[in-house]
């Protein structure tokens, strides 16, 4: 085998091993988001734990089947053509303040931690999330993939926050 061929096999080897190694170094991809809603932390709080409103901020959901109510729920999304089953389990509930719930796959698991603060009219909604792919490429992928993450999360709870809003404003008069 020439110097060449041996030269490539080698660069390609450092390449792969150096995406395997993302995967180790960086398992979970980690966003944060804050947003300001026009309504108080009861209608944020309900509008997050209400199933049925799901489908107006959550992009392609196309169902909601309860497995466990109020703790446990197999969601029916379609994306790209695709469909893809996950099971949303709420973990912690406390009514009005925080909501701790878990998106499950076969490609990766996401935990939404949501603290809500404010005052009767306005409500700080601060959103953390921590997402694991399944495997280790998905894994090194996911760590690449940050911005993506990022961007995805600010603009599902700028839905979230328009549904809020909408409702409240409705709901008020």
């Amino acid at each position: 085998m020439s110097n060449g061929v041996k030269y490539l096999l080698a660069g390609i080897a450092v390449v792969v091993m150096g995406f395997v190694t993302m995967g180790l170094l960086h398992p979970t991809v980690k966003c944060e988001t804050q947003i300001e809603i026009d309504a108080p932390q009861a209608w944020v709080y309900e509008s997050a734990t209400d199933t049925a409103l799901m489908k107006q901020w959550l992009n392609g959901l196309q169902s909601v089947k309860a497995e466990t109510p109020n703790k446990k729920y197999l969601l029916k999304l379609i994306q790209k053509d695709k469909t893809m089953n996950m099971i949303l389990t709420y973990d912690t509930l406390i009514t009005n303040s925080r909501c701790v719930f878990n998106f499950d796959s076969e490609v990766y698991t996401s935990e939404y931690n949501l603290t809500l603060s404010g005052d009767s009219t306005n409500t700080t909604l601060h959103v953390q999330t921590v997402t694991r792919g399944k495997n280790i490429i998905l894994r090194s992928m996911f760590a690449l993939s940050r911005p993506y993450f990022q961007q995805q999360l600010d603009s599902m709870y700028s839905r979230f926050k328009h549904v809020v809003e909408n409702k409240y404003s409705v709901q008020e008069k």
